[in-house]
């Protein structure tokens, strides 16, 4: 009655058990733990809230809850829909359609690699997943940097903000698409420059209560706060009107209003002369012409120059590497941005060369600033983590400021950043499987992969989708294949491949790393699968159409089910009980046919035997193999042994070509080769119990195939030369077939 009476809401019910499915750690098929856990949580509810259930008791709540969950499982299994059933099918009833289908050994149980572990979301997990659809959606606008930056500026401040880090860095990477390497260094160096001085006017800004309407009143207003606290050593020149020019035309260049400061200096009677300079600059792109460059550079050496506002702007202006402490002194973001504006990126050789043509010059290049930057530490920086990461990305140290984050503990802000230098091919990256942080030629380098595999472990269990989606950012086909495939194989949780409802691993994340990586993630858990008798081997390796491994996977499986059955008679031999003979017919069985009948038929229709000989001769033998045991446990001791004389590979009647065997036996697949010796102890052993069974002149003539079976033994090592496992079996088994052999001559 309830879906007759609640038709309306059934989808959003089945989203519900979806949306459940999704946030547990199980299995989605392991059914009795779902069910449990909801038990658990309405007896909590009805204890704490017996107001709000509006059910007739906790066994209705169930009973809801426990069709919601099956459908939901179904439907995530993209099984058959019950929805029509729901009004007159009882619990019962639905669960043994679901047992019918799938059999309860797929209902699997929690494993102690499956418990659920205490491990909260990644911190900027929601620009990850927007960068993932961005990709698969092949979106070219998105900006992954403005979605940390939302992130950084709407949560909660447990730890300082890093805004300032993810803005600057968004600045950095405009215009830098499809530069080459030099140009970049130069697009990155401006854009950096630019990032300082709009921060500059911001707080100019806020600082005297105005608006930008007018630039250059705010910076006089500015400046004229500012003269009172610089020491009397700044000595700075003032006009008629007590203006100190110097300083108002420096903050102007500080903040970038380089109209501003044209027309400044161009209208102010003490600038005019430094105007025609400021030209050559703009024009040259922050380079003089060579002989207005040496103008200045010998007004910087005049000892007349006391002026440190002067002193300022003559430094920008030719990019000497001149210390103007008052002004560095103001600010952190003052000393990056003079050194960022005078640093040089060229060559030590092309920097020697400008200091040899110019007189009284200092070339500061790129590396020497960063050097200086690294060798200054955090605690120069008045161990502002913020600011210090700030001046390495400025310096564009972008390995050491992802290391200076991770040895923090700043785990979410390290991978996050390296992710968006990664993207914007600014990261040195490598990869290795040792360590995270390496320098190759004076440059840190990143280990990228391993970086992102390190944070995204954590959660790969409870958040399996998430981790996929870092997965699918690294830079390295094997370290793909091996993250993604060790996902899956840590928890044993197959449904992670096979359940597309849930999982993103064989739909979205396929699409993203593409179809040849897929295979390989999907081979390496499918071979783990088999090797670890799971049964889901089979299932996996059809995913990638991986016809040979099906095969393969069936014959080991048909190993694992021999064993099972060669121990039980073994058992039942070693309890020492005579054994009665069956008499009836033994109905012989296809195990394979039988368990896969579906993917069975479908390589059959393909041919897919026929292009395979030898595994599909493995099955077949296999197959008979099992048929003995499974008579011997039915105890049809003589139809085991018609069998097992029916493969053509033992000597026992009414086999008419015995000269034929040894070339059988050297035909067969390694893995078949393994079960020989086994099998003809098998045989020995049935005739030795049948011989004192039967009475003449019958057991004359088992007794001949005893005897005949005895002397195989003896040379079947020769046919199995080569293979390990069959000659360490023949060895373990020596003493019992001579026991046996010694009872025969007492018959």
């Amino acid at each position: 009655n309830f879906s007759k009476k609640n038709a309306h809401i059934l989808p959003a019910a089945e989203q519900k058990a979806r949306d459940f499915l999704a946030s547990t750690s199980y299995n989605p098929s392991s059914m009795k733990s779902i069910l449990d856990k909801l038990a658990f949580q309405a007896q909590q509810s009805k204890e704490k809230a017996q107001e709000r259930t509006d059910f007739r008791g906790l066994e209705a709540y169930l009973d809801k809850f426990k069709r919601l969950m099956v459908q939901g499982v179904l439907d995530s299994l993209n099984r058959p829909q019950f929805h029509g059933t729901w009004g007159t099918s009882s619990w019962e009833g639905i669960r043994q359609k679901v047992v019918d289908r799938k059999g309860w050994d797929y209902f699997t149980l929690p494993t102690p690699k499956r418990q659920k572990p205490t491990c909260k979301a990644p911190f900027y997990l929601q620009a990850v997943s927007k960068l993932f659809h961005a990709k698969l959606y092949r979106t070219e606008n998105f900006k992954f940097l403005q979605e940390l930056l939302y992130i950084e500026s709407t949560r909660e401040r447990d730890l300082e903000s890093f805004d300032l880090v993810w803005s600057l860095l968004e600045r950095q990477v405009e215009h830098t698409a499809n530069k080459d390497p030099e140009d970049l260094v130069y697009q990155v160096l401006e854009n950096t420059c630019n990032f300082f001085q709009q921060l500059f006017v911001k707080n100019l800004l806020y600082l005297t209560g105005s608006d930008s309407r007018n630039i250059t009143k705010n910076v006089k207003k500015y400046v004229e706060d500012r003269i009172k606290t610089f020491q009397t050593s700044s000595n700075a020149e003032f006009d008629e009107e007590g203006e100190a020019y110097w300083g108002v035309l420096y903050f102007l260049l500080r903040g970038g209003c380089l109209d501003e400061a044209k027309h400044y200096s161009q209208s102010h009677p003490g600038l005019q002369w430094i105007s025609r300079y400021l030209e050559s600059y703009f024009r040259g792109q922050g380079v003089l012409e060579n002989q207005l460059m040496q103008d200045l550079l010998d007004a910087l050496a005049s000892p007349d120059l006391i002026d440190v506002f002067k002193k300022g702007v003559l430094v920008i202006l030719t990019r000497n590497n001149l210390e103007v402490d008052e002004l560095q002194e103001i600010s952190i973001e003052d000393y990056l941005w003079i050194k960022l504006k005078i640093v040089n990126p060229v060559s030590e050789e092309e920097a020697s060369n400008l200091e040899t043509g110019y007189s009284n010059y200092n070339v500061l290049t790129l590396s020497d600033f960063q050097q200086t930057v690294i060798e200054t530490k955090l605690e120069h920086f008045e161990g502002d983590r913020v600011v210090y990461c700030l001046a390495l990305i400025g310096s564009m140290c972008m390995g050491e400021a992802v290391e200076f984050l991770y040895n923090q503990n700043l785990l979410d802000q390290a991978v996050h950043l390296a992710i968006a230098l990664y993207l914007n091919n600014m990261l040195p990256v490598f990869y290795h499987d040792s360590s995270l942080f390496e320098d190759f030629e004076g440059i840190k380098h990143v280990n990228f992969c391993k970086l992102v595999s390190q944070y995204s472990e954590p959660f790969s269990h409870s958040l399996p989708n998430e981790a996929l989606k870092y997965i699918s950012l690294m830079n390295s086909t094997k370290a793909v294949v091996s993250e993604a495939s060790k996902l899956v194989i840590a928890n044993e949780n197959y449904q992670i491949i096979l359940n597309t409802e849930v999982y993103i691993f064989s739909s979205y994340f396929r699409q993203i790393v593409g179809e040849n990586i897929y295979k390989e993630c999907v081979e390496a858990v499918a071979e783990y699968a088999a090797n670890h008798k799971a049964p889901e081997a089979v299932e996996l390796f059809n995913m990638i159409q991986d016809f040979p491994k099906i095969l393969e996977t069936w014959v080991l499986e048909l190993k694992s089910e021999l064993k099972t059955l060669e121990g039980q008679w073994r058992e039942e031999v070693s309890k020492g009980w005579k054994l009665k003979e069956e008499r009836g017919q033994f109905q012989r069985c296809s195990y394979v046919r039988k368990k896969y009948p579906g993917l069975y038929n479908e390589l059959q229709s393909k041919n897919i035997f026929q292009h395979f000989p030898d595994l599909d001769k493995a099955i077949q033998v296999l197959e008979e193999f099992l048929n003995v045991y499974l008579a011997l446990s039915k105890r049809y001791l003589r139809q085991s042994m018609s069998l097992l004389a029916a493969t053509g590979l033992f000597p026992i009647r009414p086999l008419s070509r015995r000269s034929e065997i040894p070339e059988k036996i050297k035909s067969l697949h390694k893995l078949v080769k393994e079960e020989i010796p086994d099998m003809v102890f098998t045989g020995i052993e049935v005739h030795s119990i049948l011989v004192n069974m039967v009475q003449p002149p019958e057991q004359h003539e088992l007794k001949d195939d005893l005897k005949d079976l005895l002397m195989f033994f003896g040379e079947v090592g020769e046919y199995l030369k080569g293979n390990i496992q069959a000659e360490a079996r023949i060895k373990d088994l020596e003493s019992y077939v001579i026991d046996i052999k010694g009872k025969l001559v007492l018959i």
